[in-house]
């Protein structure tokens, strides 16, 4: 039987043993038992530090007791963690005694119960109890000694001393509880013990309990001689062989992978393996430890599958619990190298270094390790950021790329509306090898990106440094997926795609990247391998579809008023460099109607001084001079504290006056208010 460990909850029963404490526990149930108690029974303690696995113990030594010698003894579980004070300890403790006593003892049962009932009345009476210690337990001390205690307590002898069964009182937590009720429970242990067939068997922590006794005395020593008084035969609990601790972990992290649906190769369960043994054993000392691990892999692992690496997130999940510094240097730093393990011992540095060696090494299974900036951050909020685009959603749009491309449309727009950059980005880290091996994907993600260029904020703050990256991460994924595509469906999807892509500088800027991967690059700096006859595309049948959108567009709304001044001007050329008459009829009467936009149109062409001689290429310098004297009028030679697209009409009428040999206008600064 194997139990649930969710909850931490010590074992109770001999087949739930997965630490080899059976045997153990039964060998001390049998030393209990061997005592001769007739004339007065012993004090036992369990030492242990917490996570140990006392409470495991005592529940497999009660089992041990009942199981095979159920009709010779009566077992009382006490544990004073449960109550506040010690006047509701010591009343609980007796009143609890007095019950199991009234079941099990049958005619001298009755007696007893009352006795202690009563007894838990003098005890509970004592005033200060848990207050001024010292002092309430002398007087408790006192009590005892007074009428009618003794009578009672020899009474209680005499009746036990005839008992046909023992009680065994078994007492856990005691190192959990305040000072004043661990003081409490030793002395009530103490002037209660020595009766006749009732055993003793006290577990805690030594080191903390004599350093609270220590305290009460004034010396640490003194706080193991009381110890000493009370406990006439002290155990320990037996550490748990390293193997053992081992061997539960990697049982435990098979099963929360299991019922997280995860599956590893067993060379990658080999490799979990080797960590586990060489690494993780080096701090992994308690059962309480591994239990701890266990528990956090059946928590995390399914929160975050899909998201990030399962070994990596079963590595730091164990990295949090044994080498807590370390966790938090890898949750801060930026560079898992940097982790000072000069001052610690020689084993941990080691363990330390080996880890970090293993969380930053490169694996070919895996695109989401730790190392990885943009994963980082999840394996220790356990949760995708708000604006980032999870890996499973990623996976749902893959899913839609086989043949619903409405739906597939919808979906990246939806994730496009509010997490566009993060969206390109996750495309283009999570799914570059699925898309090279689906034409599907590649034909679908195409035309889905190719309908989300709007959502770019291209029209918005033209000082926005970001917008050109974001803009060529967009354009790069999306030529990856064109160029992913078998020729004859290049020749139907690109097509399709600078027909659909909005704005027209997106399909501009998709124009140019399929240019560059005839060459053998796609934008920002990729290489793409290739034979020359690798990528062919009917360029006349695109050029054509590019220069009637920018046409039709430039009827409505020109570049230069539409987009950054960059684009527009790459548009503008572009169109001139195939129909540079169309181009000059276009600007002329543009401008002879709207005057006002000449300004604009000068933005293009950046500093004026430098590339005046280039404006005559679009349209005659006189039309542009004649829309400015139009649009800015008397304003041009009067106004103090000009605008931007004042200065520049001022601007470029100087330099215009000045190769026609006219007067020129002195420009003014722009003004800023």
């Amino acid at each position: 039987m194997t139990r649930d460990v969710t909850l931490d909850n010590p074992a109770e029963l001999p087949e739930e043993d997965e630490f080899n404490r059976w045997p153990f526990c039964k060998r001390l149930a049998e030393t209990i038992l061997g005592f001769d108690t007739s004339q007065g029974a012993p004090v036992l303690g369990l030492f242990g530090r917490w996570g140990y696995g006392k409470s495991t113990v005592l529940n497999f030594v009660r089992a041990a007791l009942e199981r095979e010698n159920g009709q010779r003894v009566t077992v009382f579980t006490f544990n004073p963690w449960l109550y506040k004070d010690a006047d509701t300890l010591l009343r609980q403790f007796y009143m609890g005694l007095a019950s199991s006593i009234d079941v099990d003892l049958t005619k001298a049962g009755a007696e007893i119960g009352e006795f202690l009932k009563k007894y838990s009345g003098v005890i509970s009476g004592i005033p200060g109890v848990g207050s001024g210690l010292s002092k309430a337990l002398e007087g408790f001390g006192k009590d005892l000694a007074d009428d009618p205690t003794p009578a009672l307590r020899q009474r209680l002898i005499e009746i036990m001393r005839s008992a046909t069964k023992r009680v065994i009182v078994l007492i856990d937590d005691l190192d959990r509880v305040d000072r004043d009720e661990i003081m409490t429970m030793l002395k009530l242990v103490r002037l209660s013990a020595n009766v006749p067939n009732v055993v003793y068997l006290l577990a805690f922590d030594e080191e903390r309990v004599a350093r609270v006794a220590g305290r009460a005395y004034g010396e640490r020593a003194d706080g193991r001689q009381f110890l000493e008084k009370i406990i006439q035969y002290p155990f320990s609990v037996p550490a748990v062989g390293a193997d053992i601790l081992v061997a539960f972990v990697i049982k435990h992290a098979r099963k929360a992978c299991d019922e997280a649906k995860i599956v590893f190769p067993d060379r990658t369960w080999d490799e979990f393996r080797l960590v586990c043994k060489e690494d993780f054993s080096i701090a992994l000392n308690t059962p309480r430890q591994a239990i701890r691990y266990a528990n956090a892999l059946r928590f995390a692992l399914p929160m975050l599958k899909g998201e990030v690496d399962p070994i990596d997130q079963m590595i730091i999940e164990a990295i949090k619990i044994l080498f807590p510094a370390l966790y938090r240097h890898l949750r801060d730093a930026r560079d898992f190298k940097d982790f000072e393990t000069a001052n610690l011992p020689d084993n941990e540095r080691k363990a330390a270094e080996s880890l970090i060696a293993v969380l930053s090494r490169h694996r070919p299974d895996t695109d989401k390790p730790l190392s990885d900036p943009r994963y980082h951050g999840r394996y220790f909020s356990y949760a995708v950021a708000t604006d980032d685009v999870s890996d499973a959603e990623i996976e749902g749009i893959l899913s839609l790329s086989n043949g619903e491309q409405e739906k597939l449309n919808l979906a990246v727009r939806g994730l496009a509306q509010s997490r566009l950059p993060k969206l390109i980005e996750r495309l283009g880290s999570v799914t570059d090898q699925k898309i090279l091996s689906s034409l599907q994907h590649a034909q679908g993600l195409a035309i889905a990106l190719s309908l989300c260029g709007d959502l770019l904020p291209t029209d918005g703050d033209h000082s926005d440094q970001r917008l050109a990256t974001d803009m060529a991460i967009a354009v790069a994924k999306l030529s990856t997926c064109l160029f992913a595509l078998q020729e004859d469906k290049r020749q139907f999807i690109a097509p399709t795609v600078l027909e659909r892509a909005t704005p027209l500088s997106f399909a501009w800027q998709v124009y140019n990247q399929l240019r560059a991967l005839e060459e053998g690059t796609i934008g920002i700096g990729i290489r793409m391998q290739r034979q020359e006859s690798d990528f062919k595309l009917d360029w006349r049948q695109l050029d054509a579809i590019l220069v009637q959108r920018i046409a039709q567009e430039a009827s409505a709304t020109p570049p230069y008023k539409r987009y950054r001044s960059e684009d527009a001007f790459e548009l503008l050329r572009y169109w001139r460099n195939h129909k540079d008459q169309e181009v000059k009829s276009w600007l002329e009467a543009r401008l002879g109607s709207h005057p006002c936009e000449a300004s604009y149109f000068l933005g293009m062409f950046g500093e004026l001084y430098v590339n005046y001689r280039y404006i005559d290429d679009y349209v005659n310098t006189i039309v542009v001079a004649e829309a400015l004297r139009q649009c800015f009028g008397d304003a041009i030679a009067n106004e103090d504290k000009p605008s931007p697209e004042l200065y520049r009409a001022r601007k470029f009428l100087d330099i215009h006056y000045k190769n026609s040999g006219h007067t020129s206008v002195d420009p003014q600064p722009p003004t800023t208010a």
